[in-house]
Parts: C-alpha cells; sequence; structure tokens
C-alpha cells in the first residue's frame, strides 16, 4: 500500500522557489515542494536531481488561476525588478502569448517559436522554460 506524500503543511501558500518552478521551470534552491530539490536532498530518496514529484499537477491545479494572473498580467509593463525568487518577480512575462512551464507542462500548452522581437527578459525566459522541458 503506497502512502500519499506530504506536500506542505499549508498548501494554501507555495514556497517563492516552488512558484518560480512553476512559472519558469528551473529551481535554483532548496525548498521547493514541486521538484526533488538538489543532489543532497534527492539522492537519499533515489532520484535525479529536480525530478518532478508525483503531486506536482496536484499543486499546479490547485494553484493555477493565482499563478497564471501573475505570469498573464495584462497591466502595464513593470519597470522595476523586485527581488528574490518569487512568482511576482514574473509578473508580466507571459503578456506576449508566452506560457508558463506548468501550462506547458501540466496542461499540455506548446511553446510559441523563439522571436528575437521579444523584450530581452522574455527571450530569457523562453530559454530558460526551453532548456527546462
Amino acid at each position: 500500500m503506497s502512502r500519499k506524500p506530504h506536500i506542505s503543511k499549508r498548501l494554501d501558500e507555495l514556497p517563492a522557489t516552488s512558484e518560480q518552478h512553476l512559472l519558469i521551470g528551473s529551481c535554483l534552491l532548496w525548498g521547493c515542494v514541486v521538484c526533488s530539490g538538489s543532489q543532497a536532498r534527492s539522492a537519499p530518496r533515489g532520484k535525479a536531481p529536480y525530478t518532478i514529484e508525483d503531486h506536482a499537477p496536484e499543486i499546479w491545479t490547485r494553484h493555477r488561476d493565482r499563478l497564471l494572473a501573475i505570469w498573464n498580467d495584462t497591466g502595464p509593463r513593470p519597470t522595476g525588478k523586485t527581488s528574490g525568487f518569487g512568482g511576482e518577480r514574473y509578473r508580466g512575462a507571459g503578456r506576449l502569448g508566452l506560457p508558463a512551464w506548468g501550462e506547458i507542462y501540466f496542461d499540455g500548452a506548446t511553446l510559441p517559436k523563439f522571436d528575437k522581437a521579444w523584450p530581452a527578459d522574455v527571450r530569457k525566459v523562453w530559454r530558460d522554460i526551453k532548456s527546462a522541458l
């Protein structure tokens, strides 16, 4: 009999690293509940680093609307940068039709073709997502 893994004490709040992983597909620091984490964290569990956990689609489904609202912000283009690794940093990154990594991975959306006319930050996010798929 397999037990369902414990995802988080408070699934209503995602760690910033998990938000980043669901929005751009890269996980840089420990504390992500979407993936197995770094080599040190994943090796004792017999997994490759940053392997997507079985419960990741459930987390995406639960937080999808809020995360896509961050990603697909239609307001004026932000001029300042926020610090840290939270999803708020990526507000507006999807305004040119670029889907979030979680949307591609869990919802089956397709990544649009690279366009040199995109702003530099959007081109960078496209490359991050492409390399994580």
